[in-house]
Formats: C-alpha cells, sequence, structure tokens
C-alpha cells in the first residue's frame, strides 16, 4: 500500500550539500534581528583607502525565505575576512541598498552595499 504525499526519505538521510559560514573565509554578521545562518558571501569587492571612506559589494546566497535583506536597510552590518594567521580583518558599516539578483535551487541571490554612517 503506498501512502501518497509523504516521502519515503528523510532529508538528514541524503547527502545533501548545506551551506553554513562554518570554515568559510569570508563571513557576514547580520542584526540580530535577521535570522542567523540564513545567508553566507559568495564574494564581495569594494575600496578602502587612507583618508577615504570605504565602500563594498557583497553578494551573498539566502539559503532561507526568511531572510529578508530590504527590511535591514539602514541596519549595522559586519563584514570579516579571514586572514593568514587566523585572526580577522572586519569591517563595520551600514547597508544602504540591496540588489535582488534572482534565484535558483532553493537559493536567492542578492547584492548588499555597505559602506559607513559618514
Amino acid at each position: 500500500m503506498s501512502t501518497y504525499g509523504a516521502a519515503p526519505w528523510k532529508l538528514e538521510g541524503l547527502n545533501v550539500a548545506r551551506l553554513s559560514e562554518q570554515a568559510r573565509l569570508i563571513k557576514l554578521q547580520l542584526p540580530a534581528s535577521a535570522p542567523q545562518n540564513a545567508v553566507v558571501v559568495e564574494r564581495f569587492t569594494g575600496t578602502e583607502g587612507i583618508n577615504e571612506l570605504f565602500e563594498f559589494t557583497v553578494d551573498t546566497l539566502a539559503t532561507s525565505s526568511e531572510f529578508d535583506p530590504f527590511a535591514m536597510i539602514g541596519e549595522e552590518l559586519s563584514l570579516r575576512l579571514l586572514l593568514a594567521n587566523g585572526s580577522f580583518r572586519t569591517w563595520h558599516g551600514y547597508l544602504t541598498a540591496v540588489d535582488a539578483l534572482g534565484g535558483d535551487g532553493g537559493l536567492a541571490r542578492y547584492r548588499l552595499h555597505l559602506q559607513p554612517w559618514l
């Protein structure tokens, strides 16, 4: 007898790669109000210089439908880069704009723009 609508397997039993920030070189710290572990950094580009304000563009992959980056505009974020000695280089700034880049396979892609408060 077969039961329709019930999966004969459990997700935990599948060998499915899950995205997480554990052991990643680039990490994004979100505000406490945002769902944690819902987004990972795909890549980032930026500029900074002496006597200049920095600006970063961070491409992210969101694994949770609860992640709404547009609701975080104006919130403080931290971008962390793992260095060779095991320490992190951290930039603190504010989310100033978000671009939706589409999605595929349960992932949504967003481009976040990070700038200082000045």
